[in-house]
């Protein structure tokens, strides 16, 4: 069985057996749900008997029904939320195996981060519609998408790009544990302002402890309410019950004197409720396993050890759950009433955020790291047949049987080369026969190594070379700049950030195309002969055969690479095959033949 099957075998499996599950907790939630309507009409019942006959032991049979009920809501919540988890992670299954048959998942795709005047994301189409961000992102939070854009559109190398292999590797490993992560947190993108800017403004909003005079006040309430009850259950009449009411007033008074302040931390607080709870899911999930690599190790260890930071989310998600209930009349009025309950929770909230609100944001962010890393290793297991590349210190850049990562399998051709005798690459080639499919296949699988990504070749040697690209420049009509002047602007940019300290690529598909060609032809032979001169390699594909001349007079720096068409009975053929030499077979002329315009 091949790594690809192997890959689909576990993905259908993992489906069937969620199924499985799904119809288990259908059963149950049915179950329990007739069972609670039973209980609690049985509880009325035994409470309107005890009204009718006064006997004791039906007032106590009232209060275990009541019980019964409450345990079994707390139930049907617990398999509800099963079930919820459990959709979730067949959702996560069903994405990628619909990927592999080649759909696309339905999430961003489109650049969220600022990418004007960048030298290679618009020109390899690392975003929008079925771009490389588009296969990569399995992302869930605003967060963990914008740094993955931001990863993977980065200038500069990783520091350790090994170190990155190692913990890719490791997470590939585990696909049903990286499928559980993201469905952990699946339907957590924020519709309104961003979590990490609601935690700042709740950080700064200053919250003190309830002040102890007004604990003591509220111990004498509770002890009141407390005495109340007792002779309620023990000696029930209606005295008893003015003596319990009584007390409740007085609590109510209690808290109602807060109410402003509490009110006002409900309001800053009450968008981030749900999303605490669903990161302590993360969070403790991360923390049951055991990680190896280093850069993952440290990850766990920024969410501290002398304690658990999902405990402290889930404490934190239980206080602002309880604010939440403010609108609740019950809650607001009978367990206030009862025990000062939101005054309880003011209290608990204060010293939560004395003892972990400086620790927030960077938890939050190691989850988003880690929904990086599982957008990366889930990449990985989905192309069983890339391999992982080299980086050299050298400035080296050599492929064996390189192709294009966007395109199918069964349908990418693949190319071999090497820069190792030469600088610069002059690529001909005939109109659609794949010069800029190949500029692109080197430009993209060279983004993926640097980011520690397996690459869609049987061997690639690099460099961290710094990557600048001039391939489709436009006009800007609101600008007032032409196409040409475009094209001269952006070409001016990529030379000025050619520096010593780094080496750098350049991919150049057909430039100066705004002029006329025996200006464009010149002016691209002395553009070469300037880039020959500064710290760069480079490939640009052009018509202008006679440019590749230069790979005669300087061999050592130049050196010419062409694709072909064919034609047979009329039409036109292509391979797709690098080969070294000069491209002599060009095909305009049957092309407008072909499509009936001559």
């Amino acid at each position: 069985m091949t790594t690809a099957e192997k890959r689909q075998n576990f993905l259908n499996e993992g489906r069937l057996t969620i199924e499985k599950k799904l119809i288990h907790y259908r059963q149950r939630i049915r179950l329990i749900s007739s069972l609670r309507v039973l209980i609690a009409l049985l509880a009325l019942f035994t409470f309107y008997q005890y009204l009718n006959l006064q006997q004791d032991w039906l007032w106590y049979l009232s209060l275990v029904f009541l019980a019964g009920f409450v345990f079994l809501v707390r139930i049907y919540f617990n398999l509800k939320d099963k079930f919820a988890l459990e959709q979730a992670l067949q959702g996560e299954y069903e994405m990628e195996i619909k990927y592999l048959a080649g759909e696309l998942p339905n999430l961003e795709h489109e650049a969220q981060i600022e990418l004007e005047n960048h030298p290679f994301a618009q020109d390899l189409n690392l975003f929008g519609r079925r771009s490389l961000f588009h296969h990569l992102n399995r992302s869930f939070s605003n967060e963990g998408k914008i740094l993955l854009q931001s990863d993977l559109s980065e200038r500069e190398p990783l520091g350790d790009v090994e170190e990155r292999q190692n913990s890719l590797k490791e997470l590939e490993s585990h696909p049903e544990y990286i499928l559980k992560y993201r469905s952990l947190g699946r339907g957590m993108e924020e519709k309104g302002p961003k979590v990490n800017d609601l935690i700042a403004i709740w950080r700064e909003e200053p919250l003190k402890r309830i002040s102890l005079l007004l604990r003591m006040i509220m111990i004498m309430g509770q002890i009141f309410v407390a005495y109340a009850l007792l002779m309620l259950i023990f000696q029930p009449s209606t005295e008893t019950f003015k003596i319990l009411n009584y007390a409740v007033v007085f609590n109510l008074i209690v808290t109602f004197s807060q109410f402003k302040h509490l009110r006002k931390q409900q309001l800053l607080v009450s968008k981030l409720s749900d999303s605490m709870e669903r990161y302590a899911n993360l969070i403790a999930h991360l923390e049951q396993h055991p990680f190896q690599s280093k850069a993952l190790k440290e990850q766990l260890n920024s969410l501290g050890t002398s304690f658990k930071a999902s405990q402290a989310l889930r404490q934190l998600s239980a206080i602002l759950n309880s604010l939440e209930q403010m609108a609740n009349v019950f809650v607001l009025i009978f367990l206030n009433g009862f025990f000062h309950y939101h005054l309880h929770r003011l209290h608990s909230l204060a010293k939560w955020k004395e003892k972990h609100a400086d620790h927030l944001s960077q938890w939050l962010q190691v989850t988003a790291n880690f929904e990086l890393y599982s957008s990366y290793a889930n990449y990985v297991q989905n192309h069983p047949d890339f391999h992982w590349p080299t980086q050299s210190e050298d400035q080296v850049l050599k492929a064996q049987n390189l192709a294009h990562p966007l395109i199918p399998a069964t349908q990418r051709v693949a190319n071999s080369f090497s820069f190792d005798d030469f600088q610069q690459m002059i690529l001909t080639g005939s109109n659609m026969s794949g010069k800029s499919t190949f500029l692109r296949t080197v430009g993209l699988n060279l983004v993926l190594a640097k980011r520690g990504l397996t690459v869609a070749a049987d061997d690639f040697t690099f460099y961290p070379f710094q990557v600048l690209c001039s391939m489709n420049p436009s006009d800007n009509i609101h600008e007032n700049t032409s196409y040409f002047q475009a094209e001269v602007i952006r070409l001016k940019g990529l030379l000025d950030s050619i520096n010593a300290e780094r080496t750098s690529l350049l991919l150049l598909d057909e430039i100066l195309r705004g002029t006329n060609s025996d200006d464009k032809k010149e002016g691209t032979r002395l553009f070469l002969k300037k880039i020959a001169q500064l710290n760069c390699i480079g490939i640009i594909a052009t018509h202008d055969i006679d440019i590749s001349n230069l790979s005669e007079s300087a061999a050592d720096v130049f050196a010419a690479y062409f694709f072909e068409s064919t034609v047979s009975g009329g039409k036109l053929n292509f391979d797709y095959k690098l080969r070294q030499g000069v491209c002599l077979t060009p095909n305009a002329t049957t092309l407008l033949r072909n499509y009936g315009i001559i």
